[in-house]
Formats: structure tokens, sequence, C-alpha cells
């Protein structure tokens, strides 16, 4: 199997995708239930969070590498 090919299986994965998203509404609800004085929990939940959607973003990419790489050669 191609790597794109298991990525592609990763991102329609529904436990992947449901832990994903539960990972991102905790880091959501710390957030928005933290004290008003707690900027570096905030700030830690913030980073988590983009974290994630650079983990997902880069699955993404591998799942299209092989789209983008045929639509590349007919470009040139």
């Amino acid at each position: 199997m191609r790597i794109e090919e298991k990525a592609k299986r990763l991102l329609e994965n529904k436990f992947f995708k449901e832990e994903i998203e539960k990972l991102k509404q905790n880091y959501i609800q710390r957030i928005v239930h933290s004290p008003i004085e707690d900027i570096d929990d905030r700030e830690y939940a913030f980073r988590m969070i983009r974290a994630i959607d650079q983990i997902y973003a880069h699955f993404e990419s591998i799942a299209v590498a092989d789209k983008m790489e045929e639509k590349r050669w007919k470009i040139f």
C-alpha cells in the first residue's frame, strides 16, 4: 500500500477523526473555562490546537500528493 493510500485511510477513519476532534475540543474548553489570569495555560492550549491542526494538515498533504504530482506534470 502506498503512503498516499495509508494517509487517506487514516483521514477517513471514523475513530481517528473523532479522537482528533475530542482533543481539539478539550483544548478549546480549557481556553474557554480558564481563569482570566491564566494566560500561560490558554497559550499552551492554543499551541496544542495549532499542533493538532498541523499534524492533520500533514496527513492531508500526504493524501493528495499523488494528485498534485499528476497535475504538476500536466502543467509542464
